[in-house]
């Protein structure tokens, strides 16, 4: 089932029958605003399916996160991610060095995130 769809730039899809949310990205150059809108779409289905699994596959990406969005990840989104019960996110990594440095980022600051 599709949640949120962004062609070249990223693909948000639930499977019932393994119950994860995959994040397929292709390109980081979204705006911040669609980057919510993406994230509450998927909490939504997460919440109404009980699904407590996600994967971010940012393996085709070869852009950067902005750091707006980044700081947001950290602060605001994966703190609502733990209250709501999401029990683990699996990314796949970029094969890009500018986007792999990018994900280093990110995920510091999403780990740091965590309780």
């Amino acid at each position: 089932m599709v949640i949120y769809e962004k062609p070249n730039y990223i693909k948000v899809e639930y499977y019932p029958d393994k119950n994860y949310i995959l994040f397929e990205w292709f390109d980081f150059m979204v705006s911040p605003e669609e980057i919510r809108e993406l994230h509450e779409k998927a909490l939504a289905a997460a919440q109404q399916n009980n699904c407590y699994f996600y994967v971010a596959d940012t393996s085709r990406v070869h852009t950067v996160l902005r750091q707006e969005v980044v700081e947001w990840f950290g602060k605001v989104w994966v703190p609502r991610l733990v209250a709501a019960g999401l029990k683990a996110v699996v990314t796949v990594g970029p094969a890009s060095a500018i986007a792999t440095l990018s994900h280093r980022s990110w995920q510091a600051v999403v780990v740091g995130g965590l309780p």
